[in-house]
């Protein structure tokens, strides 16, 4: 063993060139693999950072009137699961809450929950500093503490090592600091940087508000409890649910038990691991790259290996000191893939969507190493395999008498003819598949989306209950906000809506339509519900296409009004019109609002999703009766770019309110790109990918084309001697690479049409057997194929027949 790899090193060292090529090859081939390798486990593989995770549920509800696949829970629900199922240890809550942080410098929007008192035990996380929550503490008007983030602590308070106790000012509320959460813990959020007390009011906890789904449940199984036991638990639960509650789910209710990690992750999975898949393919283009090498270094040696043999080494000896020489190739390659995939990995969370859970968890650890080692080993077994039975095969008596040439060259070719063509099949399937991730990106992005955003600048804003604890206090400071901007020269509109497009999701809201009696049993009709001001639809550039807008003088004492989208008109009063149909969003007293208005349809969940149903209430017409105003985000046309309308909307907003921050200040150029980066990301790396295969895989004809002229010189000479032309010599060179091109061609054609058929899910406007992206890659490669025969051929067309004839 020890003498062959002695031996090894020092024949690889001897073809310092062979040896460099293959290096980078494997290099590049498993760096890639490693750096996609270290993405998938951080996200998909790699469990929760929690004790026992995998005991950790998701508990999501199931709204049949609604035929929406999940939907949050009741609090009325949440106490029924926690009291009244068998299969959890725990049962607890959380609802996503932002807080006003004041009085420490700059006033701040942070984001936060609140949590049942439970949550850090179910998870089994504990506070670096000070304590949990007390159950005491989870209840009505006795949740004035709050735990803060590892980031939140060190940011805002330096860290400060006498911060349990104290007392901070969130939403002008007096709040004490009980605990700080450990630098690694980013639950429910990554950003989430506060956690509260849940402390249900218990008017939510009455039957009237059942319908009222706003929290996220998460269960801890019993030790001996599994998943399908736990989901016929909660079967039995909802239907005696259903049963009692008809009022409430005419058309029953039922729940989902999903992993914790499974609800995390979702439609990431096959996602990552056709990425991962892609990925591979490069690597099996590169195994068959250093084949060639391997093969070509064994043809340079062939009187070597049979002197060995004369000297009484045996066909499994001269195998095995092949596979060590390719062995320690590829874990020379291995290595500096691990070297190729620190950069790669950097490259990578650099590009990857902020939206993606746990990118903070990439690195390459021991799993990645390992996985990196594995590879490293097969990828030398299979690229070695080849080549060393090839070499095995030298006959002795051929060699020696300097006449076996022929049949040995006329063997490697074929087995080398066989690695070309299943290197352009490989870098066919990624270049289509490339193909495919642009022309669905390029889809995506030709989506209008219902409104015009260049010059439009949004921000977030959210004034506390404490401060703003009448209705009269908000309107009074939306009029003059907005009294104020417009009389700044850099602002030509601005309008405000509760849920922006882009904005990730919408309320449902169910309504009776005047007139339109709903049968015994049915559900109402229910819809998505947006709340805006007057100027929303002009600072967006939202057609207005019947009737009037929302404006100033609809207050609450006069006539309430709403506003409909093109497509809930269309599904309404398909042959009628709508203008003047009233509508109540309460069946008890109803209270009528008479639509007034059609609006064009805009894409509020993503550019690839159809536009939905919609209403747009005006916000200073409160639909509940407490007359809250939910956080708004703020629409601003500007005449200049918008970013110089950031200054001028925090010092407007400071002059008004010194306490009162800003959030999520972006352009909405800025947040039409973020919802496309992950379409972006996948594009990217597939593009990258098929670019390297194609690197390659010309690099692979190049080769063999090479050694086909050097192993054929008398050939070409007598030809030409003959009389053929140098265009003769050419055309033949030529078309012998350009075969081998066409077989492989055919032969990925026919794998692209069955493999990415797997990618359907994350195409957009395109078919994954889009016949114009087959033909246009197709053809690309073929060009990439000629050209890389070209050298070659150019060379062949230079051989001097004299020269060539005295050789042989």
């Amino acid at each position: 063993m020890f003498n062959d790899i002695r031996y090894g090193i020092r024949s690889l060292l001897k073809r310092p060139a062979f040896t460099l090529i293959a290096l980078v090859t494997l290099a590049l081939g498993i760096g890639a693999n490693s750096a996609m390798f270290s993405v998938v486990n951080a996200i998909v593989l790699r469990p929760l950072p929690y004790a026992e995770s995998q005991r950790l549920m998701a508990i999501w509800g199931n709204l049949q009137r609604t035929g929406t696949a999940e939907t949050e829970i009741s609090a009325p629900e949440f106490k029924d699961f926690r009291e009244q199922t068998h299969t959890f240890e725990q049962v607890a809550a959380y609802a996503e809450q932002d807080s006003n942080l004041t009085g420490v410098g700059e006033p701040e929007r942070l984001r936060g929950a609140v949590v049942s008192a439970n949550l850090f035990p179910t998870l089994r996380i504990d506070p670096q500093r000070g304590r949990q929550f007390l159950p005491e503490e989870d209840q009505f008007g006795k949740d004035q503490v709050a735990i803060l983030s590892d980031a939140l602590w060190k940011r805002r308070f330096g860290s400060d090592p006498n911060i349990v106790n104290r007392t901070i000012s969130l939403d002008g509320r007096t709040i004490t600091v009980i605990g700080v959460m450990p630098p690694q813990f980013h639950y429910p959020g990554k950003d989430t940087e506060v956690w509260m007390p849940l402390a249900l009011a218990p008017d939510l906890l009455t039957e009237n508000n059942r319908g009222s789904h706003f929290l996220n449940v998460v269960a801890r199984l019993n030790p001996n409890a599994t998943q399908q036991q736990a989901q016929t638990d909660l079967d039995a639960l909802t239907s005696r649910m259903s049963n009692e509650h008809r009022g409430t789910y005419p058309n029953g209710f039922t729940a989902q038990v999903r992993s914790l990690h499974e609800d995390l992750v979702g439609d990431l999975r096959r996602v990552m691991l056709v990425l991962l898949g892609a990925v591979g393919l490069v690597l099996a283009v590169a195994c068959a790259n250093v084949a060639h090498l391997r093969l070509a270094n064994a043809a340079a040696r062939h009187r070597e290996i049979a002197i060995r043999s004369a000297l009484g080494a045996s066909r499994v000896r001269v195998v095995h000191q092949f596979l060590t020489e390719s062995l320690l190739l590829s874990l020379a390659g291995g290595v500096l893939g691990l070297v190729t995939a620190f950069w790669g990995v950097r490259v990578l969370v650099a590009l990857i969507p902020k939206s993606i859970p746990r990118i903070d968890e990439i690195a390459l650890d021991s799993r990645v190493v390992l996985f990196t080692f594995g590879l490293s080993v097969l990828t030398g077994i299979v690229f070695g395999l080849a080549p060393a039975f090839q070499a095995s095969k030298t006959c002795l008596n051929e060699v020696l008498k300097e006449s076996g040439r022929g049949t040995e060259t006329s063997r490697r070719l074929r087995l080398r003819s066989v690695l070309v063509i299943s290197e352009f099949a490989l870098a066919l399937v990624l270049l289509i598949g490339s193909g495919l991730m642009v022309k669905s990106f390029l889809r995506v992005q030709d989506v209008k989306p219902g409104f015009e955003p260049t010059r439009l600048l949004t921000a977030r804003i959210a004034l506390p209950d404490t401060k703003y604890d009448k209705f009269e206090k908000t309107r009074a400071f939306f009029e003059q906000l907005f009294a104020k901007l417009h009389t700044r020269a850099e602002v030509k509109s601005v309008g405000a809506i509760n849920l922006l497009p882009f904005g990730g999701g919408g309320g449902d809201r169910s309504f009776t339509i005047e007139g339109r009696d709903v049968p015994e049993g049915q559900a109402h009709p229910d819809e998505q519900i947006r709340f805006i001001t007057a100027g929303y639809f002009q600072s967006m550039d939202i057609a207005l296409l019947k009737g009037r807008d929302i404006t100033e003088r609809d207050q609450p004492d006069t006539p309430q009004v709403l506003i409909a989208n093109q497509a809930l008109a269309r599904k309404f009063w398909p042959n009628e019109e709508a203008l003047g149909k009233r509508i109540s969003f309460s069946k008890r007293n109803p209270k009528w609002y008479e639509l007034v208005g059609i609006v064009g349809n805009v894409r509020h969940r993503g550019l690839d999703v159809e536009e939905k149903p919609e209403f747009y209430v005006p916000v200073m017409q409160p639909l509940f009766a407490d007359g809250n105003v939910p956080p708004m985000f703020l629409t601003i046309r500007t005449n200049t770019d918008p970013q110089t309308a950031i200054s001028v909307l925090r010092s407007e907003i400071a002059s008004l309110d010194p306490d009162q921050p800003i959030s999520s200040v972006l352009t909405m150029e800025e947040r039409i790109a973020d919802s496309v980066a992950p379409r972006r990301f996948n594009m990217f790396l597939f593009a990258m990918f098929a670019a390297l295969a194609l690197v390659l895989a010309a690099i692979g004809i190049y080769g063999i084309m090479a050694f086909s002229v050097s192993q054929r010189t008398q050939e070409i000479g007598i030809r030409m001697a003959l009389g053929a032309s140098g265009g003769d010599v050419l055309r033949m060179v030529l078309r012998n690479g350009f075969m081998l091109a066409v077989s492989g061609i055919a032969v990925g054609l026919v794998a692209s049409f069955a493999l990415t058929r797997l990618m359907t899910s994350l195409l957009f406007g395109v078919s994954a057997t889009d016949l114009s992206t087959f033909i246009l890659d197709a053809a690309v490669l073929a060009i990439v194929a000629l050209a890389a025969c070209y050298i070659p051929a150019r060379r062949a067309t230079k051989v001097d027949p004299l020269v060539a004839l005295r050789d042989w």
